[in-house]
């Protein structure tokens, strides 16, 4: 079966808790379906260490830290997605607090 990947290609997304465990399958997933990546986590070391593993596989990722728990934070994280993307078309969190959900 062919992989459909009409939904993710080109797409901005900006992945909450993207550098570890799920939200790293995920974000390496979105990559390989082509969307273009921001990842946000707690631990930016580690956001950045994803992220440079799928720029290494040919995508196209950044990552930053936030702090879920921290409207301000989370606000700041959306807006650099915005202006590193252009547009966010998906969002994905692995860390659910009502901070990341105002912004659906």
């Amino acid at each position: 079966m062919a992989l459909d990947t009409a939904p993710f290609a080109g797409s901005g997304a900006l992945i909450f808790g993207g550098a570890k465990g799920i939200g790293k399958a995920v974000a390496h997933e979105w990559a390989r379906r082509g969307a273009r990546l921001v990842i946000a986590d707690i631990d930016e070391a580690a956001a950045q260490a994803t992220a440079a593993d799928i720029v290494a596989a040919g995508g196209s990722a950044s990552g930053i830290a936030a702090i879920v728990l921290s409207d301000d934070s989370v606000a700041a994280a959306a807006q650099t997605a915005t202006d590193t993307l252009g547009e966010v078309c998906l969002l994905y969190t692995s860390r659910a607090h009502e901070t990341v959900l105002d912004l659906v």
